[in-house]
């Protein structure tokens, strides 16, 4: 336990809406932490099934749970960074879990290494019956991070810790965006701050069909925000013509699909 938990070098912070099925496994993942020094703050975004009462029933002194109606993923998330008390933030999604030695291999690198910002894990897939699906081990270093960031997200958001303060100045999670929120965030912070990834598989994502977020968002929403992301990061970070190719291949993917769409739309009315 923590000398003082109103002031841990760690918060672990999620989000949680409607995740009863596997919300335990998340939260006891954390409570099995080899490192100690942390609170675990949970933002309840407006459940209506028993994740309340699984909260409600844990009886550990470094945990808060925070109830609120239902504001989205962002909000809860910044709404949780504004009530945030460690040094450093590590996120966990609620399907997720986290290996005992997460905390401390995040804590330990972050306290090595000032300039870098943000720094994630390797991680393990999981189908909903807890079969590993699929490892995934991403680019390590800043540089190659920063060459990653112009086609897709380099971190996976539930492996992420970062320094709690300049997150803050950038202003934390996009509210207006239902999805990549995260890949938004890397890309505003590597403007001054370094990112990395350790190549250790400390977090395990668990993919299924009962995730929210993902039955509310579609196809056209999920291609149109990756490539308002990649603009913004080709701004940022790149300005090469050469690489608007990246910034392009989502909008061509979904012209492509709305054009197959209309066709084969045409064909049944014939």
């Amino acid at each position: 336990m923590p000398d003082d938990i109103s002031s841990p070098r760690v918060t672990v912070l999620m989000s949680v809406h409607n995740g009863e099925r596997y919300l335990q496994d998340a939260v006891d993942s954390i409570l099995r932490q080899t490192w100690k020094d942390f609170e675990f703050l949970v933002v309840n975004d407006g459940s209506t099934d028993g994740s309340a009462d699984i909260l409600d029933a844990c009886n550990d002194a470094r945990m808060r749970i925070i109830h609120l109606d239902w504001s989205g993923g962002a909000h809860a998330l910044n709404h949780g960074l504004e009530l945030a008390r460690g040094e450093y933030v590590a996120n966990l999604d609620q399907d997720d879990m986290s290996y005992p030695l997460r905390l401390q291999a995040q804590v330990t690198f972050l306290d090595r290494y000032p300039d870098v910002a943000v720094v994630g894990t390797a991680c393990e897939s999981l189908d909903e019956d807890s079969q590993t699906t699929a490892l995934r081990v991403l680019v390590t270093e800043d540089r190659e991070i920063r060459k990653m960031l112009l086609r897709a997200n380099p971190l996976v958001h539930t492996s992420a810790m970062y320094r709690r303060q300049p997150i803050r100045e950038f202003g934390g999670f996009n509210p207006r965006l239902k999805l990549m929120f995260d890949y938004d965030l890397w890309s505003r912070v590597a403007v001054e701050h370094k990112l990395a990834n350790l190549p250790d598989v400390l977090t395990v994502k668990r993919l299924h069909s009962g995730q929210f977020y993902r039955h509310q968002i579609g196809f056209r929403d999920r291609f149109a925000t990756s490539a308002r992301i990649r603009w913004q990061t080709w701004r940022r970070h790149s300005r090469k013509l050469c690489d608007l190719r990246f910034v392009l291949t989502p909008l061509i993917t979904l012209i492509l699909r709305e054009l197959r769409e209309c066709i084969t739309s045409r064909h049944k009315v014939r």
